[in-house]
């Protein structure tokens, strides 16, 4: 599919809704609301740690293709290490698009590696209310995991990405994080 027909609108810092189509995105009461009645296919891809676009854009461009829209979530390293100010506010960014974005289903999750952590802490985030979102739960209807890591991990794969080629480096994030 030919990149130029995408449109992208960032939702927050981690967080991009990528579409087929000229989507238009209103404001809603806490985030970016879709300007639309009708059900949109949305898949939500959670990627792995340091992922490049070119790269992810493999992944994204098979969802566009069956007519869903994406929303993709990206994690950084320092997010991952400050979980309070990182991951749990990209958890939090995914959950209010989501329940602000109720024309989106159904919801299919594809997550990569550090993903999986992102997406445990949008599941602690929907079980905190889980009467307000219980109808975000139900509109998912798939879940496909590649190498899904929870943050026992951390301590091998986060140096490695920060640090390919300095191993001294490595070895004092990898110390620093267990």
């Amino acid at each position: 599919m030919d990149r130029r027909s995408y449109s992208r609108h960032p939702i927050s810092k981690s967080v991009d809704l990528i579409s087929a189509d000229c989507v238009k995105l209103g404001r809603g009461k806490v985030g970016p609301q879709l300007v639309t009645d009708t059900p949109r296919p949305l898949a939500v891809v959670l990627a792995w740690m340091m992922a490049s676009p070119k790269h992810l854009a493999k992944y994204t461009d098979i969802y566009l293709k069956r007519g869903y829209d994406v929303l993709t979530v990206n994690c950084t390293p320092w997010q991952l290490l400050w979980p309070v100010k990182g991951s749990q506010v990209i958890a939090e960014d995914v959950v209010n698009f989501l329940d602000e974005n109720k024309s989106c289903w159904p919801i299919v999750v594809h997550g990569f590696s550090v993903g999986g952590y992102v997406w445990g802490e949008v599941m602690v985030r929907l079980k905190e209310d889980l009467c307000r979102y219980q109808p975000i739960i139900d509109r998912i209807v798939g879940q496909t995991w590649d190498s899904a890591a929870d943050f026992t991990e951390f301590q091998v794969g986060l140096p490695l990405a920060v640090f390919p080629t300095n191993p001294i480096l490595r070895r004092l994030l990898e110390r620093y994080v267990r």
